[in-house]
């Protein structure tokens, strides 16, 4: 009969004696070790423990972090950006101000024209063709010292061209009458001018063409053909001036020059309606305004 003897370890029995009980499963030093170091699946963890978390990363963004305390962006009237957009608002308004400023109406413009100082040399021809008898033609020339915007001081000459109507010339043929005949041939007057009226009109759809009225009041001496003799006369007339540039005026008056005539059947008043037109060059030619718009 053949007897297998197996040799136990030590260590596998309580010592000494060897006849202990074998030991439960698991109180093997050993078998404990490798048990401790085997990894615990994710789903079998102890419940009371908590899972670890990956540390969070902060994403890349193209975004600029705000400048400025946490009271600054917090704010909605500190932050920077509220700051530079209340800065880019204050630019805007003032730009549109300066814009609207630009181009506002005024309610009180300046006037187009000054005159107060200046020295208006006045030319124009005209004739007078009232009487029937006589006709006369003539040029003057003026030179006005303007005081105010509303006066203005002057000296007024004429020299006068005159001639008899073919009325004339049918009276002395049919009836074989003479009438005396009384013919300008200088005058010259010291004037006032008034301006009551000023206004503007547009010509040719866009030309704003500014004007005043003005009315003249002189007196003087004149000269006619019937004596050499000087004669006290006077002249009142009415008058528009408009405005070209700033030293250049285009005039038209009309004037009544009024003188007493000694004639053989005695002294008789003459009136001789004299229209004309003419330009007016001012001195100085350009000037500035007090007050800048």
């Amino acid at each position: 009969m053949l007897c297998t003897v197996t040799a136990a370890r030590a260590d596998d029995w309580d010592m000494p004696g060897g006849g202990g009980e074998k030991p439960p499963k698991g109180s093997d030093p050993k078998e404990s070790d490798t048990k401790g170091t085997e990894a615990t699946p994710p789903d079998k963890e102890a419940p009371d423990k908590e899972p670890q978390k990956a540390p969070a990363t902060k994403e890349p963004t193209d975004k600029a972090e705000p400048k400025g305390t946490d009271a600054e962006r917090t704010d909605p009237q500190t932050s920077p950006d509220a700051k530079a957009e209340a800065g880019a608002t204050t630019e805007s308004a003032d730009e549109a101000v300066e814009e609207e400023a630009s181009r506002e109406v005024r309610v009180v413009q300046q006037k187009p024209f000054l005159k107060a100082g200046r020295v208006e040399l006045f030319v124009a021809g005209g004739g007078a063709f009232n009487d029937p008898l006589t006709t006369h033609y003539g040029v003057t020339a003026a030179a006005r010292v303007h005081l105010s915007p509303q006066v203005a001081l002057s000296l007024t000459g004429f020299k006068f061209y005159g001639r008899t109507t073919d009325n004339a010339s049918a009276i002395q043929t049919d009836f074989g009458l003479f009438p005396e005949r009384s013919l300008i041939q200088a005058a010259g007057f010291a004037e006032v001018n008034w301006v009551p009226l000023v206004g503007k009109f547009v010509l040719l759809g866009s030309w704003v063409v500014n004007w005043d009225g003005y009315f003249i009041l002189g007196g003087g001496v004149l000269r006619t053909n019937h004596d050499e003799d000087l004669k006290l006369g006077g002249n009142v007339g009415v008058g528009l001036r408009s405005y070209i540039t700033r030293w250049l005026t285009f005039n038209v008056e009309l004037r009544d020059i009024i003188f007493l005539e000694k004639f053989n059947a005695g002294s008789q008043v003459m009136q001789h309606v004299y229209g004309m037109a003419g330009i007016g060059l001012w001195i100085p030619p350009t000037y500035e305004y007090k007050y800048q718009r």
